[in-house]
């Protein structure tokens, strides 16, 4: 029989799992971290800060503990506040408990006083008997007046209630209880001010319910910065997803804000979010890492930058497997964002930079020039603010007077330089003070002439200008916020829109300060658009953009791989013409030279560097192994799905003739280049068993000889997994031989490092287990880490060849069996599982944070995807065609109704019963969404051994109501007949 992970997995597999991908679903959410929160103004005169909390994340795994609450009764013609509310709509103002002396779940924070009155209310979770706390009243008007004391009258269970006459003396104001030990001074008669004694346990804004230990709230008021106004707040815990802050500080005239602060074991005290954070823009594609608040990369007010932070990274392959798990899942609508984000992207292609005119990396200042005061200078140094590593060197612009200019001269350090009559965009990126102001000036030629200038000034922000005497755009863009920003511009558009010309070169390019001070520039270019097709390796969500820039084959094959497997899985051909797109770019990566690259794709576009992660323009010459095993699969899948998308397109008249003929031909082209990429790969790729066993290389290098580095996936894993499907079993044995005896870790333990190099302080193993490093030989001291998503990809390898006898024996050798060898592995892999607690997988057992490696010890979309579809089904990846597997999950119970429409001769179930073993825990993840009611069910007949695509359809049917197992492994389905 064949075994699958279920049959090795400890513990409870269908759980797990169920967990698994509730944490992939999650890594798709509108707000850029855990958190969404709003600062709202009470409903009083006199506002105060009330801040309502969103949290991704179930607040029961969060430390909590008891904290003293108060609430006022609700006076005579006063109600509580229900309209203030959360982000999500939830009540601002909502009570865990049911309060008596309220309006049932909403209590009262705060209410205007008109008149002289008795004020009342209760107190709950007191930590002491009630003979030591008291409860001062204060009224808020231009400042806070003490109106008077109350005792507490014992309820019991920690609860009490309190009462007072207050009098109305002058201006009517805003009321707050405020509930003190009695070791704190009593206020005099008399007494105000403008904030309220400190020392208290509670106040009535501040809410109901347990406080969370690890995080506090702190309020600002923002004008030109943010001011900080009361800080050390509880954040008061509302229910599983919901908390509150409120605060006793009066808003003035700036805007509210508030910060939710965390304190991490490691950093301290760490802002990890602000309510001046806005959704993610590209909040479709799933977050790639899950980044401790604790580790250096970690990026705590992603407000002040548009430089991407690491917390925020959208790896697009990482995204292509998010498309497969979800549309697997039955999860179409999470899948199909990811592909209307990148549809969109497609149609938008985003700078490539073609020229680097200065990284300032190899630390020369000769490139500028300096004119001005005799003390302006400029000075090439490591700048701590620089986003968001650190990493790298920035040009410092010192101006000692007015006027003075930094004039570049050259040469690039990529490219041709100036003048440039191919690249007519233009980027930068720089840090300066909100209190300086400067201009940057771009020289450049139009056909008629009618521009030479193009000056970027701090003024307030503005749209660009055009002005016919001086030939000059002007664009303000505000002052700065001293941190760095990327900025990109047209000159193309902007001379064409504004001048109605066209560009023809750039030559020229100067900053100037115009009042003493400094300026940082770094990664000033010269570029174009993305070549049509592509995309960038990564995006950062939260900003909208790219994050690392250069383009990979092996990426963009898993995009098309998953587009065509969404088009399968899902019957929706829509995003045909985007993947024909995509496939378009990749065979124009054919290697046309006459040596071992030759017929196979070339790596793609730019890399990152050291010194300084620093970018590198130009077309990759090289040829990787592994990127083309991904084409491989990827156009097999594409062509079997673009010729069906073509007729279903054309016959709804979404797609013209031509269109449908061009879809026709591209699959009729990516299907004869998949033959030959195999036929290439297993020819000029394969390094013959000698003293080792055989194996792939990990590709060709850009001088046409064998780069005969080891790399995992390269020289076994997806190798084993490709040679297979090509019908060469005596390689995919040879390949796995090798990457056991090369690459295979045992006894490895997750350990916390404070070193810069191998920094990990979020997780710790100590239970040994056993795993696959990603790198060998042809490499600088690999770092021996193990590669869950490696680890997964081996073991998927050897899921798919357990059947071919060569495997089998090999492990029975050196493993006792392939079934043993297989359980160690998946065994480690449960131990590693367990290390984060909340269903996700770390990337990396040991970090090594520079190039080349950038391993971290992070949980990550990749590994735990890996894990989840292999799994699954380990023919979701690297599969021409999935194997669908036939379970008996489904149970269609007796006594359903029947009704007879005699004048069609047809028969119609009215009403079915489903019972359904949830053994992946994807419909536990669409019940909980509730995206299971209104589905539709389609009920087919077949026998064992018929092809699925021949099965009858009898039924089709709509899910009414959901409802769980009695032994919670399953679900029931209630289904209706649509027509009834």
């Amino acid at each position: 029989m064949t075994k699958r992970v279920r049959d090795f997995w400890p513990g409870d597999y269908p759980r797990d799992m169920q967990r698994t991908f509730e944490w992939l679903l999650a890594r798709q959410n509108a707000p850029a971290g855990n958190w969404q929160a709003n600062a709202l103004a009470t409903a009083t005169t006199q506002a105060m800060w009330q801040c309502g909390i969103v949290s991704a994340a179930d607040l029961a795994g969060f430390g909590q503990a008891d904290i003293e609450n108060i609430v006022f009764d609700l006076p005579p013609g006063v109600s509580a506040d229900t309209a203030a509310a959360a982000p999500d709509g939830f009540p601002v103002n909502y009570s865990p408990v049911v309060l008596a002396s309220a309006n049932g779940h909403i209590f009262l924070n705060t209410f205007m006083l008109t008149e002289t009155m008795t004020v009342s209310g209760r107190c709950l979770s007191l930590a002491a008997v009630v003979s030591q706390y008291r409860v001062d009243l204060f009224v808020r008007t231009d400042v806070w007046y003490y109106k008077g004391s109350a005792t507490l009258n014992d309820l019991g269970g920690g609860e009490a209630t309190w009462s007072a006459n207050v009098t109305l003396i002058g201006t009517p104001g805003a009321m707050i209880a405020v509930l003190y030990p009695t070791t704190v001074s009593q206020p005099s008669s008399g007494w105000f001010g403008s904030t309220l004694p400190a020392g208290w346990k509670a106040h009535t804004n501040m809410g109901v319910g347990k406080k969370l230990t690890d995080f506090i709230g702190r309020v600002y008021s923002k004008t030109d910065i943010e001011y900080l106004k009361e800080d050390n707040l509880p954040v008061i815990v509302q229910d599983g997803r919901h908390a509150r802050v409120g605060s006793t500080a009066v808003m003035g005239s700036g805007a509210p804000t508030m910060h939710i602060i965390e304190n991490d074991p490691v950093a301290g005290w760490v802002s990890v979010f602000t309510t001046l954070a806005h959704q993610a823009v590209f909040s479709d594609l799933p977050r790639s890492l899950d980044v401790p608040s604790s580790d250096p990369a970690y990026v705590p007010d992603v407000t002040i930058t548009n430089s991407a932070a690491v917390q925020n990274r959208s790896w697009i392959y990482d995204a292509a497997l998010a498309i497969i798990a979800y549309a697997a899942a039955g999860n179409h609508a999470a899948a199909q964002r990811i592909i209307a984000r990148f549809n969109a992207l497609l149609e938008e292609p985003e700078y490539l930079a073609q020229t680097t005119l200065e990284n300032c990396e190899d630390g020369s200042t000769a490139r500028w020039t300096v004119s001005g005061d005799p003390g302006a200078s400029i000075t090439m140094w490591n700048d701590p603010l620089r986003a968001p590593y650190g990493a790298g060197k920035q040009m410092k612009c010192h101006a000692a007077a007015a006027g003075d200019t930094f004039n570049y001269v050259g040469p690039a350090v990529y490219g041709d330089g100036l003048p440039d009559s191919l690249d007519p965009l233009m980027q930068w990126q720089f840090r300066v003070s909100s209190s300086m102001t400067w201009y940057f000036e771009v020289t450049l030629t139009t056909q008629n002439t009618s521009v030479t200038k193009f000056k970027v000034t701090s003024d307030p922000a503005a749209a660009p200008s055009y002005d016919g005497a001086t030939k000059t755009i002007t664009y303000p863009i505000g002052p700065g916020n001293d941190d760095y920003h990327f900025h990109k511009f047209d000159l193309g558009a902007l001379c064409a829109n504004l001048a109605g010309d066209t560009w023809t070169s750039t030559t020229g390019f100067k900053v100037v300060l115009t009042q003493a001070g400094d300026l940082q520039l770094d990664n000033l270019s010269l570029g174009a658009l993305q070549p049509d097709g592509s995309l960038s390796f990564s995006y950062d969500i939260y900003n909208g953009l790219p994050d690392q820039v250069y383009i990979r084959t092996g990426s963009m094959a898993w995009v098309a791989y998953a587009y065509a497997f969404y088009m399968e899985a899902t019957a929706d051909p829509s995003p045909a013409l985007s993947l024909q797109k995509m496939l378009s770019f990749l065979l124009a990566l054919e290697s046309a030279d006459a040596d071992l690259r030759n017929g196979l794709l070339k790596g793609g576009y730019g890399a990152f560097l050291d010194p300084g992660y620093h970018y590198e323009p130009g077309l990759r010459e090289w040829v990787s192994t592994e990127h083309n095993i991904d084409a491989y699969y990827a156009f097999r899948r594409a062509a079997r799905v673009l010729p069906t998308a073509a007729a279903e397109l054309a016959k709804r008249g979404a797609i013209t003739s031509v269109q449908a003929a061009s879809l026709g031909a591209t699959a009729t082209a990516i299907s004869s280049k998949a033959d030959n990429i195999k036929t290439k790969i297993l020819a000029n790729l394969y390094i013959a068993p000698g003293a080792d066993p055989g194996h792939f290389a990990q590709g060709v290098s850009e001088d046409g000889t064998l780069d005969t580095a080891v790399a995992l996936d390269a020289a076994g894993s997806w190798a084993a997994i490709f040679c297979h499907d090509a019908g060469d079993d005596t390689k995919a044995t040879e390949s796995l031989k090798f990457v056991y005896q090369k690459l295979f870790l045992t006894n490895q333990q997750i350990l916390k490092s404070n070193q810069p190099a191998d920094w990990n302080m979020a997780y710790e193993q100590l239970t040994p287990f056993d795993g696959f490093k990603p790198y060998g030989a042809g490499y600088s001291s690999p770092p021996l880490s193990v590669w869950q998503e490696g680890t997964w990809g081996v073991i998927a390898a050897l899921l798919r060849c357990q059947n071919v006898s060569g495997v089998a024996s090999y492990f029975a050798g050196v493993e006792g069996s392939l079934d043993q060898f297989l359980s160690r592995l998946i065994r480690s892999q449960k131990t590693i599982f367990n290390t984060t607690g909340n269903g996700s997988l770390l990337n990396y057992s040991l970090a090594s944070r520079s190039l080349p490696y950038e391993f971290s010890v992070w949980a990550g979309v990749g590994s735990t995807a890996w894990l989840w579809m292999t799994a699954w089904n380990p023919t979701l990846l690297l599969a021409s065609e999935t194997t669908w597997e036939w379970r008996p999950l489904l149970k269609v119970p007796q006594g359903v109704q029947q009704s007879i429409r005699q004048i069609e001769g047809q028969g119609s179930i009215g009403a079915l019963e489903l019972e359904a073993i949830d053994g992946a825990g994807y419909m536990t993840a669409l019940a909980s969404g509730g995206k299971l009611e209104g589905r539709r069910v389609t009920l087919r007949i077949g026998y064992p051994g018929m092809s699925s695509s021949d099965f009858v359809t009898v039924a089709t049917q709509e899910i009414e109501a959901v409802s769980p197992l009695p032994d919670l492994t399953g679900y029931v389905l209630e289904c209706r007949d649509l027509k009834r």
